[in-house]
């Protein structure tokens, strides 16, 4: 069998306005200012489809690293908006690659690291919530199907990633926490009990 293809929007995608905005930056009260002006931000855009850094839905192409990228971009964004691209590259590169899973980093936050986001995105995993625990989720294909159209079974996959306790400079467990480095943030737990709330 094979697995439902999730498409990557369900991650996210790259938009001229979070270029504008910052990724890391949005509805964040302390960064008041926009990163980069409305043409620099088309500018890199363009850049970006034309090196193929975006895929047809402007999904971020997740084999390309930061060193990749900023090569492309230190390369090919036009002359007249490279000031402004370098006073501002690391705030730009650190977008393009959030990006890729904003749509997750806007509901978990610093909960997961970048590898487990990666790892989500890659392996087209559905996130979903309940209370402070979080569900993964994959399904396959229709499979026993004789005739296209039918209504057919198939197989879902569930791992629940409990919340237990909250991070403290003095109570931080390696197994449980995505980020030791986070302090006053729920630990995670992988693998701890049923798939669903009645269950």
């Amino acid at each position: 069998f094979t697995f439902l293809n999730i498409p990557r929007s369900y991650y996210g995608v790259l938009t001229k306005d979070m270029l504008v905005q910052g990724c890391s930056r949005e509805k964040d009260p302390k960064h008041d200012k926009n990163i980069l002006t409305p043409e620099c931000a088309a500018a890199i855009f363009d850049v970006c489809v034309s090196e193929n850094i975006l895929h047809a839905d402007f999904s971020v192409d997740v084999t390309l690293s930061r060193v990749d990228i900023t090569k492309i971009l230190d390369s090919t964004v036009p002359s007249l908006h490279m000031d402004e691209y370098s006073a501002k590259k690391e705030d730009v590169v650190d977008t393009i690659l959030r990006s890729r899973y904003v749509n997750l980093y806007n509901l978990l936050k610093e909960h997961l690291t970048e590898e487990s986001y990666l790892g989500i995105v890659k392996n087209k995993i559905l996130v979903d919530v309940q209370g402070e625990d979080l569900l993964f989720q994959i399904f396959t294909s229709n499979i026993l199907q004789r005739t296209p159209g039918e209504e057919s079974p198939f197989f879902e996959f569930i791992q629940r990633v409990c919340s237990s306790q909250i991070c403290s400079k003095t109570n931080k467990e390696s197994s449980s926490c995505f980020n030791n480095s986070d302090v006053n943030k729920p630990l995670l737990k992988p693998g701890c009990g049923g798939f669903g709330i009645r269950n």
